[in-house]
């Protein structure tokens, strides 16, 4: 046993001594480098949403942060973002959300009377229901998309012939009805005080 003993102590003593050697070899103007690790902007941004995740998509469920324009992500945990539940926008504070291109249905959502302007998804196909319940809403936005359009903030089909939606708190004392536009959808003035 003392010479397993001294043999472990002596194979140690050689491996010190060897590493030591080995790192004297390296010249003395070698730079020293250090790596940071951060957290990148969609980590942050994700972690300022609670969520759940049901047959490998999410669905936010409450956001945590205090930005007044929020960003829904795309996708959380490799996984698609593909909805909102009904009170996560309660108290939030945001004033400008942009909606993921990766939800193609919107749900009816309460508590969001602090949102003035709204970016929604490209592939959505039914905005009506869900945009009633914005009563400050200034604001409807859309991009690229194959159904919609805004034109200064208002929502209408993408060929222009009906309104869909003026956003309620608009602001502007008249409005005119761009040329082209036959019909305007019942309740696309709904909230309008004016």
């Amino acid at each position: 046993m003392k010479k397993l003993i001294a043999l472990f102590l002596l194979s140690t003593i050689i491996c010190f001594v060897g590493c030591d050697k080995k790192s004297d070899s390296v010249s003395s103007d070698t730079e020293t480098t250090t790596e940071t690790t951060t957290i990148s902007e969609t980590e942050e941004a994700v972690s300022e949403f609670e969520y759940s995740v049901r047959s490998g998509e999410v669905i936010i469920t409450k956001y945590t942060g205090n930005s007044s324009s929020v960003v829904i992500p795309e996708e959380i945990e490799g996984m698609p973002v593909v909805s909102i539940a009904r009170w996560t926008l309660e108290d939030s504070g945001i004033e400008d959300l942009t909606l993921p291109e990766t939800m193609t249905e919107l749900p009816v959502l309460k508590g969001t009377d602090e949102i003035k302007k709204i970016t929604l998804p490209s592939g959505v196909s039914d905005v009506t229901d869900f945009l009633r319940g914005f009563r400050n809403l200034e604001e409807v936005d859309i991009h690229n998309s194959d159904t919609y359009k805004s034109v200064d903030g208002v929502l209408f089909p993408k060929d222009g012939t009906h309104l869909i939606c003026y956003p309620a708190a608009k602001k502007g004392a008249q409005y005119a009805i761009p040329e082209g536009t036959v019909v305007i959808d019942y309740g696309a003035f709904r909230g309008q005080s004016k």
